[in-house]
């Protein structure tokens, strides 16, 4: 008997679902799945259009699931389980061990700063381990998703320049505030406070990954009237 064929986007569908009809919520069934809830809606709506059912509805400011939904629930269930049996391997990672070839990319910054502390510690903790660093370039999403790619080591404002809101776990690993750098003759860097009348006013300079001339510093500033050069 030939068997019914199931795509990758089939099973992060089903995934979705399971997560959302197990929560009734889509936020925290992205946290579940440590995608983002747009992510999550995304999916509900080609599940929605694939079933031809609402799958949760509204009700009394909650989200109920449908009849077809409670009845998929179970059999979703148990059919997951069964694929992740099947798929879990006994053998533990262990990175003392291990030869694992992993790729990661970041921007210059990232690569500067913080490689080579984590270099050093990969050469106590995981020796035999190859890390591939590269750059990131606009294709980095499909890297990660075909596995060209293992990490990406970037700021948060990296994820609206490389269109990363969709089907990526993520991590925040480090905090840290903006700077604003000047020369020391610039007539802002004598006072006390700088002012963002004084900010606006100064000549800028903008690194772009993607080559344009605005950035997120300049959207938030359109948010208050306000542009720079």
């Amino acid at each position: 008997m030939k068997l019914p064929q199931i795509t990758d986007t089939d099973l992060r569908l089903l995934r979705v679902l399971n997560a959302v009809l197990e929560t009734n919520d889509v936020t925290r069934a992205s946290e579940i799945l440590s995608v983002t809830p747009s992510a999550v809606s995304h999916s509900l709506r080609a599940l929605r259009d694939r079933l031809g059912d609402p799958l949760l509805v509204q009700t009394r400011g909650r989200m109920q699931p449908t009849p077809l939904a409670e009845a998929l629930k179970p059999t979703l269930r148990d059919g997951l389980v069964q694929l992740a049996g099947l798929m879990r391997k006994e053998e533990v990672f262990d990175p003392a061990v291990s030869t694992r070839s992993l790729s990661l990319a970041a921007p210059d910054y990232q690569l500067f700063l913080m490689m080579p502390a984590i270099i050093a510690d990969m050469r106590q903790a995981a020796p035999s381990i190859d890390l591939h660093l590269r750059a990131l370039d606009q294709n980095v999403f499909g890297q990660l998703a075909s596995g060209e790619l293992d990490l990406v080591l970037a700021g948060s404002e990296v994820e609206t320049t490389l269109a990363l809101d969709r089907e990526v776990m993520r991590s925040r690993i480090i905090s840290e505030p903006f700077w604003c750098l000047m020369g020391h003759d610039n007539p802002a860097a004598v006072s006390e406070e700088l002012t963002l009348a004084a900010y606006v006013a100064a000549p800028h300079v903008v690194t772009s990954m993607a080559g344009e001339e605005t950035d997120h510093v300049d959207a938030s500033l359109a948010g208050l009237g306000l542009s720079r050069r």
